[in-house]
């Protein structure tokens, strides 16, 4: 018994089966397709593609447009995805079903195990054809007889053809347009099927499906003409039993190039290493995206405006003030003023005070005159001639949260440390250490912290509740800074000490985004400190990171998530660490 949900039509549920999404040839019905369920039993589930203005969708009116139709599938087959499956495209179908493959990657979904592409030239070598879809009724009959695809006893009823036509001109109109555009190749097997005597594929331009993927081209030729899969039923179902079977079996089978150590790090040349991050979404120009973090986020800001994104800056300096003096002022390093964010537990404590889950202490130091924000030392390089001023300027920035949060489609969160300093009183943390930037170190009130894993997924995932309160539909974006600690209090060795840090992190990055669909992990940390890089993307000190090495990060970055800047030049940025606050630790080592 046919069945039709959405885009697709078969005979029964095959539980636990992987699935075949079959593609029809132009004008095919699911009809003629669906009685190969019988043949495949319990190894397959056979699903085919049921357009509209056609088989049982007859009476819908016909989708010509290709792009439109790739659209429609891939989201029928996102519903699908929890078993392996395949592709399976006839003529136009191939093509249909290459592009679908394409768009399931776009939109980083799972793809199919392979693609069979049947009596179908490649998509960028395809001959030019004779124009058909738009001639008159009787020629165009006329040119279907040729074909021999549709019944002699379909196209003799005149009835009966003008309820057939409009969906097989709809499928040679978009057969005819079809216009190839240049994308990396897929990571998957490609196997051709051709007819030994088909007069609808050049000899050899099959062949131009090799350029379609990373993986070798297998080609089976059958005695036949462009109709040879019926005749060879039994044969060519033995072979995609045998096929997906196998590729089901064997997780490795099907995973791309990037998925080997071989292929994806120790073959390419470490500029050409590629495919690290395939995002759940991807940005366009007017999508408000905003920073917060470590000293190493502060470059995404600029790149963004450089490359045409909408950084959404929503603490703008006063008027008046030149660019050293914003600078200076911290203006513009992030969508708010609250200056390096290092750890989880300090992006949760802005958070809570932004949404008015609690009310931050007023951690004003007093030096002589003026008054420094202890949670914000560098922001203000003189001071506040008054704690009210101090607080004043500190709502500004916590309104400034509420507004960018709210506003924003991603985040950018970079995580950078684990290590943090306490107030014993009230339990809040600073960015830096008392007495290191500003303020006076208090021994007792003044305590060290080193959080682990638990302890941060904790504060991260709290933190990041609070800001899906003010926007449930924030697409989050983690990262771990590459740079590594200027010291360490724990008394241990500081390169242990930053492993440590950074391996937390990194541990928590992961895992959140394993857990949640609307947070991704972006591995700048990965890019930097890399074994391929050999650190050269690290300057003398092997701390700072180099302009090149932040481009490089940007260069994957935006090339993923915005697809249409890939091979763009990356905008230029200025690299070292001048807004670190933790870098002035190196002035209190001995020797």
């Amino acid at each position: 018994m046919q069945t039709t949900e959405g885009w697709f039509s078969r005979t029964g549920d095959v539980p636990g089966a992987p699935r075949l999404f079959y593609f029809p040839y132009a004008g095919g019905n699911p009809a003629a397709v669906l009685p190969w369920q019988q043949d495949l039993a319990d190894s397959v589930e056979l699903q085919v593609a049921a357009l509209p203005g056609r088989g049982v969708r007859l009476f819908e009116t016909p989708e010509s447009d290709l792009d439109e139709l790739v659209g429609r599938l891939a989201d029928g087959i996102a519903d699908r995805t929890d078993r392996p499956f395949a592709f399976f495209g006839y003529s136009l179908g191939a093509l249909v079903a290459f592009e679908v493959a394409r768009e399931l990657r776009r939109r980083g979904l799972p793809g199919p195990m392979c693609l069979w592409a049947v009596g179908s030239e490649g998509p960028q070598t395809r001959s030019k054809k004779q124009r058909l879809h738009d001639l008159p009724d009787a020629e165009f009959i006329a040119a279907l007889r040729d074909y021999s695809g549709t019944p002699t006893e379909v196209l003799d009823d005149a009835e009966l053809a003008a309820l057939l036509l409009p969906g097989i001109r709809a499928d040679f109109a978009m057969n005819e347009q079809y216009s190839y555009r240049p994308e990396p190749p897929l990571e998957l097997p490609i196997i051709v099927l051709r007819g030994s005597d088909d007069p609808f594929v050049e000899d050899g331009l099959t062949a131009g499906w090799a350029r379609e993927s990373t993986r070798p081209l297998q080609e089976h030729c059958f005695a036949g003409d462009h109709f040879f899969v019926e005749p060879h039923r039994a044969e060519i179902i033995d072979l995609v039993i045998g096929t997906i079977t196998d590729l089901a079996a064997n997780p490795y089978r099907a995973l791309p190039a990037r998925s080997f150590w071989r292929s994806a790090v120790a073959e390419p040349a470490p500029a050409e290493i590629a495919e690290l991050w395939q995002p759940g979404f991807t940005l366009g120009p007017d999508d408000p995206i905003i920073t917060a973090g470590s000293c190493f986020a502060r470059e995404l800001g600029r790149a963004l405006l450089a490359a045409g994104l909408n950084f959404y800056d929503a603490e703008l300096p006063p008027p008046g003030l030149s660019r050293a003096e914003q600078l200076a002022r911290h203006y513009g390093e992030f969508s708010f003023r609250t200056g390096n964010i290092y750890t989880a537990a300090m992006l949760r404590q802005w958070l809570s005070w932004a949404v008015g889950e609690s009310r931050p202490p007023a951690g004003s130091w007093a030096e002589g005159n003026r008054f420094v924000d202890g949670y914000r030392p560098s922001v203000e390089p003189a001071g506040y001639r008054s704690e009210p001023e101090l607080l004043a300027d500190r709502d500004r920035t916590l309104a400034a949260i509420r507004n960018a949060v709210g506003q924003a489609r991603c985040l950018i969160f970079t995580l950078g440390l684990t290590e943090a300093w306490r107030d014993a009183v009230d339990g809040t943390e600073y960015p830096v250490c008392p007495g290191t930037v500003r303020g006076r170190f208090a021994p007792g009130r003044h305590v060290f912290h080193n959080a682990g894993f638990a302890e941060v997924y904790r504060d991260l995932t709290a933190a990041l509740e609070l800001a899906w309160s003010l926007n449930p539909e924030l697409r989050v974006v983690l990262t771990v800074s590459p740079v590594p600690l200027t010291a360490t209090a724990t008394g241990g060795h500081a390169l242990v000490a930053s492993s440590y840090s950074k391996s937390v992190l990194r541990a928590v990055a992961g895992q959140l985004a394993a857990d949640c669909d609307q947070v991704d992990y972006f591995p700048s940390y990965e890019l930097i400190t890399g074994v391929p890089f050999r650190a050269g993307f690290f300057e003398a000190n092997l701390r700072t990171v180099s302009a090149e090495g932040v481009a490089f990060v940007l260069r994957h970055f935006l090339g993923a998530v915005c697809p249409e800047l890939a091979g763009m030049p990356t905008p230029s940025t200025a690299g070292g660490d001048p807004a670190c606050d933790d870098a002035v630790l190196d002035y209190y080592r001995t020797g």
